[in-house]
């Protein structure tokens, strides 16, 4: 193998290992705040092109339908699938956005759900598509593969039991999320009432 083939490589391996970080990251609001989750999805949805124009080969010949076998066939629509769940987890959260893309009427609590439920979804997705490439992953001598399994573990239960947790919480409507009728939440609305009760 080249110098520039190796180095290529190891680019392209890195910023695989950074969005399955970053994604368990975007995963677990908790720890880092809506406003680093909002720049940080911006961010991620930048590195998924960079990503995708690293393996616009292989595009360009599922395109032409030059894939062959049961694998590359998984792949495929493993990928069909992870790519368009997360169109709909960016677009769902610029309509839950607090920073960014602030609305002056709130979304629904039920895209807060699909936003969350669809991180799911990428998790699990996510997953398959390690798998599907994990003979590739592991081939040559990039990494030990002991020390790659070790490190892909790790980030994938992160990302699946940390992050969906997170994610479920995060999608939940909490206490002032639903606004009244007069624009302000349930709870100041309750207290409202009961101020107005005891006059």
């Amino acid at each position: 193998m080249s110098k520039r083939k190796t180095r290529y490589s190891y680019l392209f391996f890195s910023l695989d290992i950074i969005l399955l970080a970053l994604f368990g990251l975007l995963c677990n609001t908790g720890p880092t705040g809506v406003l680093f989750h909002e720049v940080a999805g911006l961010v991620y949805a930048a590195l998924i092109v960079v990503h995708l124009i690293f393996n616009r080969k292989w595009i360009v010949a599922a395109a032409k339908g030059k894939l062959r076998g049961r694998r590359s066939v998984a792949m495929l629509a493993v990928n069909i699938l992870l790519f368009a769940d997360l169109i709909v987890i960016l677009e769902t959260g610029t309509h839950v956005s607090q920073y960014l893309f602030p609305e002056d009427v709130k979304a629904e609590s039920i895209v807060l759900v699909v936003h969350a439920a669809c991180s799911v979804v990428a998790a699990i997705l996510i997953v398959a598509n390690v798998l599907l490439h994990a003979k590739a992953i592991t081939k040559g001598r990039m990494l030990p593969k002991v020390g790659l399994v070790v490190v892909l573990t790790v980030i994938i239960s992160y990302a699946m039991f940390g992050g969906i947790q997170g994610a479920l919480d995060h999608g939940m409507p909490k206490d002032g999320d639903v606004k009244g009728q007069n624009g302000q939440s349930i709870d100041d609305s309750d207290h409202r009432l009961k101020d107005g009760e005891k006059k």
